[in-house]
């Protein structure tokens, strides 16, 4: 629990627990934090879902992004597996 308090600049006033054990702390801490987490993954998941390829881009580049932002959203944890990837690349080429 040291580490939490003295890593942190104001652990009170941020609205973490400190008067329990270390894994109440901890539990405070993963409570108080983890929304911003998960908006974190919403955007980086829907930035992946919302890029489309536009007739005369360089494609190799748009695969490049599609992958790095493919890359970003599952380390976030987003659960895209290669099927779903794949489906979200067909997506977002032009009927054309």
């Amino acid at each position: 629990m040291g580490l939490l308090i003295y890593n942190t600049t104001d652990p009170l006033g941020l609205g973490i627990n400190i008067n329990g054990t270390a894994a109440e702390a901890w539990k405070s801490y993963l409570d108080t934090y983890n929304t911003p987490f998960e908006v974190a993954l919403a955007n980086a998941e829907q930035e992946l879902r919302n890029m489309t390829y536009i007739d005369g881009q360089y494609f190799t580049t748009f695969i490049s992004q599609l992958c790095t932002k493919w890359t970003i959203a599952t380390a976030l944890g987003a659960k895209i597996n290669d099927l779903a990837f794949r489906m979200i690349l067909l997506n977002s080429l032009s009927r054309s």
